[in-house]
């Protein structure tokens, strides 16, 4: 969880730095769509799934010990 913070924080960052340049150097606004997207994408490691969905009995596949 606090991995998933920390790389949401960075590309967030990164993301206003590039900002900061294009609009600075090039006078070009970054779309909405992509604040939205890169949000969304940060946004995902914090979303609970149900592991149980996912879960695959490996016992079965095993082979047989002797």
């Amino acid at each position: 969880l606090i991995m998933s913070i920390v790389s949401f924080c960075f590309i967030f960052l990164l993301l206003l730095f590039f900002r900061y340049i294009l609009k600075r150097y090039f006078n070009y606004m970054l779309n909405y769509k992509v604040w939205y997207l890169t949000l969304l994408a940060g946004l995902i490691p914090f979303i609970p799934i149900k592991f149980s969905l996912f879960k695959f009995n490996n016992l079965n596949n095993q082979e047989p010990t002797v």
